[in-house]
């Protein structure tokens, strides 16, 4: 559903945007696997949410990517596609956005909903594209 909200945001846009602001960023010796929601000391003294101060971990051979980090590739790949159904049809495109996406701030976040937009769109660009 997030990936779909992000899709959402960025249809009612118009524009691509990508909304995470660190790949990996952890705090001395922190161990992401057991401290996921530091305090930034040197930022502020709040806690941030679960995971946000990352979105690959250390691997033994490279990183390994998170849940996060496939969401955000598969809302990236869902914005290509409605971004190529409205270059034959914005309105439609439109459409799908606004039938989950209030304004960029709001939106409709029944599971349900999302995905029934997000069958919508792979349904419509499947006609659009393989006939």
């Amino acid at each position: 559903m997030r990936k779909f909200r992000e899709l959402g945001e960025c249809g009612l846009l118009g524009s691509m945007c990508v909304k995470h602001w660190g790949f990996n960023y952890y705090m001395g010796d922190q161990d992401p696997f057991e401290q996921s929601s530091p305090v930034l000391t040197n930022l502020s003294a709040s806690r941030l949410p679960p995971g946000d101060t990352h979105i690959a971990y250390p691997g033994t051979d490279g990183p390994w990517g998170s849940l996060r980090l496939e969401a955000m590739r598969s809302g990236i790949e869902d914005y290509e596609l409605l971004m190529c159904l409205a270059k034959r049809n914005k309105t439609l495109a439109d459409e799908i956005v606004a039938s989950c996406m209030v304004s960029f701030k709001d939106c409709d976040e029944n599971p349900e909903h999302f995905q029934n937009a997000h069958s919508r769109l792979l349904h419509t660009v499947s006609e659009y594209f393989l006939d």
